[in-house]
């Protein structure tokens, strides 16, 4: 695997790498069927909450796993359409305000200040987005 780099405007090394590699294919895969697992097992012991349980904790790791799982559920019939699409929106505002607080944690002062009207306004629409599905 080849990784080419480039030089930053700020002077900071940039590294690219292969996004068809398979280790990476890999991962999401097993990253994948784990959360399936997890999505369908919840809803099994839980019902809709145990999914969007599920959409909260997964969102921490990744939203594109659940969105797939959400959609694989749905599209079989184990869980309403609109029981996905809150699932989702949860994902996305968990991963969010996850990324948020990392930056938050070791961001400098101007960019949280520049971060923090976006990422209360995306979790304000997101929780009346939930509300109204």
């Amino acid at each position: 695997m080849a990784l080419r780099t480039l030089t930053s405007s700020s002077g900071g090394r940039v590294k690219f790498s292969n996004p068809f590699d398979l280790g990476e294919a890999l991962r999401f895969g097993l990253l994948y069927a784990f959360i399936l697992v997890l999505a369908r097992s919840a809803q099994l012991y839980l019902g809709s909450q145990g999914v969007l349980l599920s959409s909260f904790v997964s969102g921490l790791a990744d939203v594109n796993a659940i969105t797939i799982s959400l959609a694989q559920l749905s599209r079989d019939g184990v869980v309403s359409l609109q029981v996905a699409a809150q699932g989702v929106v949860i994902a996305a505002m968990t991963n969010t305000l996850f990324k948020g607080l990392i930056v938050y944690q070791i961001g400098s002062r101007s960019l949280r200040r520049a971060l923090a009207p976006g990422l209360i306004a995306m979790l304000v629409v997101g929780i009346g987005v939930v509300m109204l599905i």
